[in-house]
């Protein structure tokens, strides 16, 4: 019986001293992160942004991958929650679009999302943010963002379902292009307050940029450059490809009233479209719907959708016309 004692005992203290050991070891990992976020000097309110080209801007905003990698997810969930443009996010055709190109041209936003505890951090700072904000009715946009950050972690969960009525619209040259009528809130995973709250910061964000129609889910860029530029358009439309590859429009010089999409190299389906307003005074300007955000017009290298040909050479804009 002592013999059995004695070996228990043994046993017991040698997985003690390994879990002692583990913990210490996580500990120690830990204790090597950075418990500091990332502190922009430059930001939407500061003297300087103005002075500022946009690849400027993005440029002192920037946080790299080294130094995501060396915070703590809490510390690196501030960071992002701070990042000036990770309101981006929601001017494109959907949510997870445009948490894929920001985090693309933002690495701690990708570093984030690949944290086995991403999901957790993102609520406590999601809670924190209730708790602080709990007697003023006008919620802070991070609540929000934090919010789709886990909605698309969450594979489970999905920001857009199809449940407008889907429908077709044709090209000039009778090809189908498919439409999606009268989408609403629920189905775009935003409120109409929110999506105000995120134009208007948006006009912050980019110098040249102007609204001139409310947000809406009804339509978007594509619907609105290629088939009715109306505030009054119901269709959302995913995919223009088929005006361009069906020969209803063929590649142009930039003229007032032309098409522009933004397109990526990985993809043949452009990301944004717009139509040309003017060019005779300076830069050419361009009106376009962002994603369920308001209606803009805007210089045509000042957007979202727009990327440092130097660092992010492969997102093409192309005009086109009538064939």
């Amino acid at each position: 019986m002592k013999l059995w004692k004695k070996l228990l005992c043994i046993t017991l203290s040698t997985s003690l001293l390994f879990v002692s050991s583990a913990f210490a070891a996580e500990n120690d990992t830990d204790a090597l992160l950075s418990s500091e976020p990332h502190v922009y000097d430059i930001l939407p309110d500061s003297p300087e942004w103005n002075a500022m080209t946009l690849y400027e801007r993005r440029a002192a905003c920037y946080v790299s991958a080294e130094e995501a990698e060396a915070m703590t997810t809490d510390v690196l969930v501030e960071t992002v929650m701070n990042y000036p443009y990770l309101g981006d996010i929601y001017a494109f055709n959907t949510i997870s679009m445009g948490i894929e190109v920001v985090s693309g041209r933002f690495p701690a936003l990708s570093v984030l999302l690949a944290r086995a505890d991403a999901q957790s951090a993102l609520q406590r700072y999601k809670d924190a943010q209730i708790q602080l904000y709990r007697l003023d009715s006008d919620e802070p946009l991070s609540i929000h963002r934090a919010q789709d950050l886990m909605t698309y972690i969450d594979s489970s969960e999905v920001f857009y379902v199809p449940l407008s009525f889907q429908t077709v619209v044709k090209t000039p040259k009778g090809t189908n292009v498919s439409v999606f009528a009268d989408r609403t809130w629920s189905e775009a995973g935003m409120s109409a307050s929110v999506a105000q709250k995120e134009s208007e910061n948006m006009q912050k964000l980019y110098s040249s940029a102007l609204i001139i129609g409310n947000p809406t889910p009804a339509y978007n860029c594509h619907s609105y450059a290629w088939y009715k530029a109306s505030t009054s358009n119901t269709y959302w439309m995913n995919d223009p490809s088929a005006y361009i590859s069906d020969g209803s429009y063929k590649g142009a010089s930039a003229a007032v009233g032309k098409k522009v999409t933004y397109t990526s190299s990985i993809s043949s389906v452009p990301i944004h479209s717009g139509i040309i307003k003017s060019t005779s005074t300076g830069p050419t300007i361009v009106t376009s719907k962002w994603g369920m955000l308001a209606l803009f017009t805007h210089r045509v290298n000042d957007s979202p959708y727009t990327d440092d040909p130097a660092k992010f050479p492969g997102v093409v804009v192309n005009f086109w016309e009538a064939a």
